[in-house]
């Protein structure tokens, strides 16, 4: 996962403020007690997280996404995939796709949170017909969440293949 951009508004009712830095590039600051010991424990679990992994070489991480599929009878593709960010989250959507040699479909989620920034699923895409792909969006909306700091996430797009 890795930042797009933020939220002003997400920002601002969740105790934050987003800055403009002299070099044109933006930051959350936390400007309230609690929005201040949240960004204390969301750096602890960055640390945490990121200690001896590498970092991805596009822009700056908030966070992992996964994916994992196999194709079962009936032309279905199961999936379990996820994500975590460091810190809690405000709201995300979620997208899974399968494109089969002939056809392919999607699944699709949004909702509020997680507080725990982890959040993962398990199920299936019907119809799709045909050895293929599958994956969660790269650098896209459908596959993003948003920080209660104003943090936009996007994935970076992990993928599977099926037979």
């Amino acid at each position: 996962m890795v930042v797009h951009g933020y939220d002003a508004q997400v920002a601002a009712a969740n105790g934050y403020r987003i800055v403009s830095n002299a070099d044109g590039t933006q930051q959350s600051v936390p400007v309230t007690a609690a929005a201040i010991a949240q960004r204390q424990q969301a750096d602890q679990i960055r640390a945490a997280a990121r200690q001896g992994t590498p970092s991805p070489s596009v822009g700056v991480v908030c966070g992992d996404s996964w994916v994992s599929g196999v194709k079962k009878a009936r032309d279905t593709v199961a999936f379990s995939t996820g994500f975590l960010v460091y810190g809690a989250a405000y709201q995300h959507t979620w997208t899974v796709y399968a494109t089969g040699f002939i056809t392919g479909n999607s699944w699709t989620t949004s909702g509020a949170g997680p507080a725990s920034g982890t959040k993962s699923w398990t199920g299936a895409i019907p119809r799709v017909v045909g050895p293929g792909v599958g994956g969660v969006p790269f650098a896209s909306a459908s596959a993003s969440v948003i920080l209660v700091d104003g943090t936009v996430c996007y994935s970076v797009g992990p993928t599977f293949t099926f037979g």
